[in-house]
């Protein structure tokens, strides 16, 4: 079997890692119009890595890692650090941050120290990772439905009842938890249990990210978005793109961005979705914003774009 590609119910399939580390074809999307000015600043990181996952605590500290790097933002300036390994995602708490990555692949630096290995006894691609605190984290594989949880101590594997590459996750609580995979899966954690739910696809997911506990946002391919109203996820009805949605972040209800391929970037304002003109077509993969203080996005061959608070 080539790389990149992972055997699910009998179909062979394109990893997400590898997905994101070299980019989807684009599809010639008829709802493209022609260039705009963009919004979007270009900032130079002196790297023609993929740059795969974005997170910050405060618009001064805000971390961004790719294939062998993670680059810091102290508020003044971009500085980068060499790692051994593909990382795809990272999120933080007050003291701790985690990246996550390739054939299990986990780092932890606390209060700015040095990036330390963290054994997580898989070796799957931990595609997504987030938490309530440092004593309260998740992260999921795109292996068999692997979900570890984090209790401050280590790293252990849960029960996700499914066989399906996951990787996406987010919560509203440490009894509010959504993870979502390939074929459209969709799983909740109460605090006692994962559970299926009912999703209305069979598109696959890659990003999830919400509001509130009774508004969630999934996004995957084909421009596909499901919304969660805190009884049943729905299909939502877009025509502003039909590119492989990679994530999704909002600093409310009525301000969500959306990102994925061929410089894909979609803006929610609380009524419609509309294409914003990124100024790039690079594959992006990952966003994340400071209320208040403008957004982040990343993609491949070092592409980090920054669009100030409006």
């Amino acid at each position: 079997m080539k790389a990149g590609l992972r055997a699910v119910g009998g179909a062979t399939v394109l990893a997400i890692s590898a997905l994101w580390a070299h980019g989807q074809a684009p599809v010639a999307d008829p709802r493209a119009g022609p260039a705009q000015p963009s919004e979007w600043r270009a900032i130079p990181t002196g790297t023609t890595q993929p740059l795969m996952g974005v997170w910050g605590r405060t618009e001064r500290d805000v971390y961004v890692v790719g294939h062998g790097l993670i680059l810091h933002y102290d508020g003044g300036a971009w500085t980068s650090a060499a790692v051994a390994g593909r990382l795809v995602a990272v999120w933080g708490s007050e003291h701790d941050v985690f990246a996550c990555g390739d054939e299990g692949l986990l780092l932890h630096s606390r209060d700015g120290g040095a990036w330390a290995v963290v054994p997580t006894g898989t070796k799957g691609n931990l595609d997504g990772v987030w938490g309530t605190s440092a004593r309260d984290a998740f992260a999921v594989a795109d292996s068999e439905g692997t979900i570890l949880h984090h209790d401050g101590a280590r790293w252990s594997a849960m029960t996700s009842g499914t066989a399906m590459p996951l990787a996406g996750v987010w919560g509203s609580s440490s009894t509010d938890v959504f993870a979502v995979g390939f074929e459209g899966t969709i799983l909740h954690y109460d605090g006692t249990r994962w559970s299926a739910m009912a999703r209305g696809t069979t598109q696959h997911l890659t990003g999830v990210w919400g509001s509130s506990s009774h508004d969630v946002f999934a996004v995957g391919f084909g421009g596909t978005i499901l919304r969660y109203d805190g009884a049943r996820w729905t299909l939502v009805p877009q025509d502003a793109t039909t590119q492989f949605l990679t994530r999704i972040w909002g600093s409310s209800a009525q301000d969500v961005f959306a990102v994925g391929a061929a410089g894909t970037i979609l803006h929610y304002d609380g009524v419609r979705w509309r294409a914003m003109a990124s100024g790039t077509r690079e594959f992006l993969s990952g966003v994340w914003g400071s209320p208040g203080h403008g957004v982040y996005v990343v993609g491949r061959n070092g592409t980090l774009l920054h669009r100030p608070n409006r």
